[in-house]
Parts: C-alpha cells; structure tokens; sequence
C-alpha cells in the first residue's frame, strides 16, 4: 500500500512540476509579444531644426508602424494611425493653435530619438511632414 502511495505522490509530483516549467516558459512569451496596436507620441514640426511635444507630450495616438517600399531599396517608413489622416488633420490644426502656423506638421514619435516620420495610411496617402527615407540593406545568407 505504501509502494502505490508513494507512486502516486510521484506522478502527482512530476505533473506540479510539469506544470511549473510550463507556466514559467509561456508567460515570459506572452509578457515580449507586441500588441497589434502601437502608441506614439505626437510632435509639431517646422522644420528639422524646430519641433515641439504637442500638449507637452500628452497627446498620444494609437496605430501601427508599416514600411512602404519606393524605388529600388529605398524605404519609407511611416505611422499608420487609427482614424486615418482626418485625425491627423486635426492634430495639425492643434499643432498651429498651440505654436503658430509655421508649425504645420504633426508627426509621430515612440520617443525623442525616433527618426523623422510621417502619418500615413495603407492605401499610399501620407500625411504632410518632414521625412527621411531608409535604405534596405539584403542579408546574405540564411
């Protein structure tokens, strides 16, 4: 009776720890994947040199980053934000009420190191702004 005793107790032993494993392996997983929907900042520029934070960096917007290619292996990358460009537009109006009418274009940023890019939507419209394109560099290899 012992004997049985203590082989239950193992199996049960073993399935806790099979558990235990697994859990401990998925939820690191789930906790590094990326939600469909992205939040940006948004920014009014005037130029490279003149940018502000609109509302002090409270205006956040949801979207996703998407790259279109153009020709040959340049690339530009930019926000497809949620709303389309009409919401834009009105980040723009509240880009020029809040500092002047040089400051035309609402931009998105993940933070102050982003690089310049523009609203835009899936169909090729984009809106107004300062932009640089990327160069796509081909792995070799696997």
């Amino acid at each position: 009776m012992i004997l049985i005793e203590k082989m239950i107790l193992t199996a049960k032993f073993k399935q806790f720890l099979l558990s235990l494993i697994l859990i401990l392996t998925f939820i690191p997983l789930l906790l590094t994947q990326k939600a469909y929907a992205e939040e940006v900042y948004v920014y009014c520029a005037a130029d490279k040199d003149n940018w502000h934070w609109l509302k002090n960096k409270t205006v956040i917007v949801t979207g996703e980053w998407r790259m279109k290619r153009l020709q040959n292996s340049f690339y530009l990358e930019y926000f497809k934000i949620v709303g389309g460009l009409s919401v834009v537009h009105d980040l723009q109006k509240q880009c020029i009420e809040e500092f002047g009418q040089e400051y035309k274009y609402a931009q998105p940023a993940d933070n102050i190191f982003t690089g310049w890019r523009v609203f835009g939507e899936q169909n090729g419209d984009f809106a107004d702004g300062i932009f640089e394109f990327s160069r796509h560099v081909p792995r070799i290899g696997k």
